[in-house]
C-alpha cells in the first residue's frame, strides 16, 4: 500500500468517536419526531373542526351583543317618546341622551330629529378636533348640538362643550342649513314606522364610516321624530379583532354588493378616493382571500369552506355567517383562517421535541467531545507542534502538551518543546527560507551552490572607527545594535536573506533561496527604507545629545555562487563572486562623491524604470575590465510613500541627467555649468566633484 493511499484512510480519534455515537443515536430520534408530527397533525384536524362548530356559536352570539344594546336603547328612547313626546323634545332631552350615550362605549352619538325641524345630538369629542370656532382639548369629553328651527332658511347651530362629569367648559353658535328631516336615518325610520339599522356611511360629525341605529317616535298617529344612536365601524373592526378565531385570521363583515363594512385590518374599513372617504369592496381590501373565498362559495354554497391559495398553496379555511336577523339587512360576517394557525400549537409541542431531543443529543455528543479530547487532545496538540516545526510556523511557542496524564506523551511533548526552542534560536543564524526548503523537503545539507542573478547589497556605517575610539564600548553597542536592527527589519519587509553583520557593516541579497524575479526593485526599496528610518534614529539621538550615524549603501545585480559553502563541520549559506566584490565597492564609492546609496548599472537596466535615479560617474572597479556607470539612488516612483521621492529629489535627477549626458558626450563646458547650477541651487556635492572634474578636463592638454 503506497504512503498517498495510507494517508488517505487514516482517521482521526476524537471525530470518530463523535461519528460513531451520532449514527447510533441520530436516525432513532429522526424516527420518533416523525412519528409525533404525523399524530399532531390528526390531532390538530379534528380540534380545528371542534374550533370552528364552537367559533360559529360564539360569533352569532356576540354579533348580537354588538347590536342589541345599542338597539334596546333606541327602542326604549323610542317608547319613551311615543309615551311622553314632550320630554324627547324638551329641555331635559340632552341629559337623556347623554345618558344613552355614557351607557355605550361603542356608541359615537345619539341625537333626537324633530318633525318640525329641531335637532339635539350628544356626540364624544376628538381632542385636536375643530367645531365651529372651538378647538377641542383633552378636557372636552363630550358636545351637546342644538338646532332651533326659525323663521329664516338659515337656523342657529349652538354648542356646548362638556367635561366627563357633566360641566360646561366651553360654548359657540353659528348658522347652519342641517335639517335632520332630509338625512336617511330619519326617512328611512319614518319610512318603515319601526327600527332601522342603516347600511355603513360617512358620518358628517366626523368624517369617518359608520351605522345607524334609528327608530320613530310618534304623538298620537302622527310622527314626532326620530331617536338615533351612530356606532363607529372602527368599533366592529376591533369587536373582530377580538374575536378572531386564529392569531392570522381577517375576519370581516360585508354586504350583498360586496362592500366592506368592517374588517379586522382597520386599513380594509375605508379608502380615499381623490381626497374622499370611500368604503372598500372585496376587491380593494389588502388581501385578496376574501374574494377568493366569495368567489368558491358561489360555486360551492355552505357556511364552511376550505380551500388553498392558489399562489402559495397554503390551506385555509373560510366560515359564512348570515348576520341579516342580528343587523336587519344581508350582511355576512366571513372569518379566512389559515389551517396553520390550529396546527400552531401541536406544531410548538413538535418543535419542543426537536429542541429538547436535539439539545440531549448535543449535550451528549458534548461529553462524548470533552472524554474524547482528553484522550485525543494531547496527541493533537503534540501533532500540530511538530507540523509548525516542519514549517517553521510559530516556533517559539510551538509546544507539545507539558501536563497530560500519561508519561508517554509528556515525555515526547517535552522533548519537541526542546526541539522548537532549538529550531528557533537556529533560524536567527541562518535564512529562515533555508530552514524550511531543508525541513519541508529532507534534502541532506550538502556542500555546493548554483549560479544565479542575484541582486547584492552592503551597507557600512560612516567614519565608525573614529566614533568607535571616543564612544564607551556599551553604549557603542546599543547603537550599532540599533542600526543593524533597522536595516534587518527593512531588509526582512523586502523579503531579502540577510547574510551576515561584518562589525558595523552588513551584507545581504535577494533572489535566494527562494526566487525573486524584482530582486533588484526590492533591495532597493529596502534600501530607501534603511536610509529614511536611520534619519529618525539620528532624530532621537540628536535630542539625547549624541553624534549621529551616517550609513552608506552599496547594490549591484550580477550571476553569483549561491549556496552552502564552507566545509562538513561548519557551513554557511552566502553568495561569492565577483558581484559581490563590486557590491562591496560601490558601498565604498560612497565616500568619494558623498553619496548615501550607490548602485550600479545593472541594477538600473533591471528596476530603473521604477526608481528615481542619476547617473554619478563611470569608474574603473579594480579587478574588472571595463569602466561602470554608477548611479545615486533617490527614491521609488511606484513604491510605499516613505520611500517615495520629493520634488527636489526629482528635479536633481533630471538636471544631473541632463549635465551627465553632456559630461560623457566630451562637451565638459556644457556640463560644467550644468553641475554648477546643482551647486548653486541644492549644494549638490555629486555635482560638487563633478565640477571639478569637468574644470581639470577642459585644461588638460588634448592628445595631438
Amino acid at each position: 500500500m503506497s504512503h498517498q493511499e495510507s494517508t488517505r484512510r487514516r482517521v482521526r480519534f476524537g471525530p470518530s468517536i463523535m461519528i460513531v455515537f451520532a449514527l447510533l443515536v441520530v436516525p432513532s430520534f429522526l424516527a420518533l419526531v416523525g412519528f409525533v408530527f404525523v399524530s399532531n397533525a390528526r390531532i390538530a384536524v379534528a380540534t380545528a373542526d371542534s374550533l370552528m362548530d364552537r367559533f360559529t356559536n360564539e360569533m352569532r352570539s356576540s354579533a348580537r351583543e354588538l347590536i342589541n344594546p345599542g338597539r334596546r336603547l333606541i327602542l326604549s328612547a323610542s317608547a319613551l317618546g311615543s309615551l311622553n313626546p314632550d320630554f324627547l323634545s324638551g329641555d331635559r332631552v340632552s341629559g337623556y341622551l347623554l345618558s344613552l350615550l355614557s351607557q355605550k362605549d361603542s356608541s359615537l352619538s345619539s341625537y333626537v330629529g324633530l318633525q318640525d325641524g329641531g335637532f339635539v345630538q350628544v356626540r364624544r369629542l376628538q381632542p385636536g378636533s375643530r367645531i365651529q370656532d372651538v378647538t377641542v382639548t383633552d378636557p372636552m369629553k363630550f358636545g351637546i348640538r342644538h338646532i332651533e328651527p326659525g323663521a329664516s332658511e338659515q337656523w342657529r347651530e349652538s354648542y356646548v362643550f362638556l367635561d366627563e362629569n357633566g360641566a360646561a367648559l366651553a360654548r359657540s353658535s353659528d348658522a347652519t342649513r342641517y335639517d335632520a328631516r332630509s338625512r336617511s336615518w330619519y326617512v328611512q325610520a319614518a319610512a318603515a314606522r319601526k327600527m332601522v339599522v342603516s347600511d355603513p356611511y360617512i358620518f358628517s360629525s366626523t368624517g369617518l364610516p359608520g351605522v345607524t341605529i334609528a327608530a320613530p317616535f310618534y304623538r298620537g298617529e302622527a310622527l314626532a321624530g326620530v331617536v338615533a344612536t351612530d356606532i363607529s365601524l372602527e368599533t366592529v373592526s376591533r369587536f373582530l379583532l377580538e374575536r378572531a378565531l386564529g392569531s392570522n385570521s381577517i375576519n370581516l363583515i360585508y354586504g350583498d354588493g360586496g362592500t366592506v363594512f368592517a374588517s379586522s385590518n382597520a386599513a380594509d374599513n375605508y379608502r380615499t378616493v381623490n381626497e374622499k372617504i370611500e368604503l372598500n369592496t372585496l376587491s380593494t381590501i389588502a388581501s385578496e382571500l376574501p374574494a377568493f373565498a366569495v368567489a368558491l362559495r358561489a360555486k360551492h354554497p355552505g357556511s364552511r369552506l376550505t380551500f388553498s391559495h392558489p399562489g402559495s398553496g397554503e390551506e385555509y379555511v373560510a366560515i359564512f355567517l348570515e348576520l341579516g336577523e342580528e343587523f336587519g339587512n344581508q350582511w355576512t360576517m366571513l372569518s379566512i383562517t389559515p389551517m396553520n394557525d390550529f396546527k400552531a400549537a401541536f406544531n410548538r409541542n413538535g418543535q419542543l421535541i426537536v429542541y429538547f431531543g436535539s439539545a440531549a443529543i448535543l449535550l451528549q455528543l458534548l461529553l462524548i467531545y470533552v472524554l474524547s479530547r482528553r484522550i485525543s487532545r494531547p496527541l493533537e496538540r503534540i501533532t500540530r507542534s511538530i507540523q509548525n516545526l516542519v514549517s517553521l510556523r510559530d516556533t517559539k511557542r510551538a509546544s507539545g502538551e507539558r501536563h497530560s496524564w500519561i508519561d508517554e506523551i509528556a515525555t515526547l511533548s517535552g522533548a519537541v518543546q526542546r526541539l522548537s526552542s532549538t529550531l528557533s534560536a537556529f533560524t536567527s543564524y541562518i535564512p529562515r527560507d533555508l530552514v524550511t526548503d531543508l525541513l519541508s523537503t529532507g534534502k541532506p545539507i550538502e556542500i555546493g551552490g548554483e549560479s544565479r542573478y542575484l541582486t547584492i547589497l552592503f551597507t557600512d556605517l560612516k567614519d565608525f572607527s573614529s566614533l568607535s575610539e571616543v564612544t564607551p564600548s556599551r553604549e557603542l553597542l546599543i547603537r550599532v545594535s540599533a542600526y543593524l536592527e533597522l536595516m534587518t527589519y527593512a531588509i526582512k519587509e523586502e523579503a531579502g536573506t540577510v547574510d551576515k553583520f561584518i562589525g558595523d557593516a552588513v551584507m545581504a541579497f535577494w533572489g535566494a533561496p527562494l526566487l525573486n524575479q524584482h530582486h533588484a526593485y526590492h533591495a532597493c526599496v529596502a534600501a530607501l527604507k534603511g536610509k529614511k528610518r536611520m534619519a529618525s534614529l539620528n532624530a532621537h539621538l540628536a535630542s539625547e545629545g549624541k553624534p549621529p550615524l551616517h550609513v552608506r549603501i552599496g547594490i549591484h545585480s550580477d550571476a553569483v555562487l549561491v549556496g552552502n559553502i564552507g566545509s562538513t563541520e561548519r557551513l554557511s549559506y552566502t553568495v561569492m563572486g565577483d558581484g559581490v566584490n563590486v557590491a562591496a565597492r560601490l558601498e565604498g564609492v560612497n565616500k568619494e562623491y558623498g553619496t548615501q546609496i550607490c548602485v550600479s548599472q545593472t541594477l538600473f537596466k533591471e528596476a530603473g524604470e521604477r526608481l528615481w535615479m542619476r547617473p554619478i560617474d563611470r569608474i574603473t572597479v579594480k579587478g574588472r575590465k571595463g569602466d561602470l556607470i554608477i548611479f545615486e539612488l533617490l527614491g521609488t516612483r511606484d513604491g510605499p510613500e516613505e520611500t517615495r521621492a520629493t520634488e527636489i529629489e526629482k528635479r536633481v535627477c533630471d538636471l544631473t541627467q541632463t549635465a551627465f549626458d553632456l559630461y560623457s558626450q566630451g562637451d565638459f563646458g556644457a556640463a560644467a555649468l550644468g553641475y554648477a547650477q546643482l551647486v548653486e541651487q541644492f549644494q549638490d556635492p555629486v555635482a560638487a566633484v563633478m565640477l571639478e572634474k569637468c574644470r581639470s578636463a577642459m585644461v588638460a592638454p588634448r592628445a595631438s
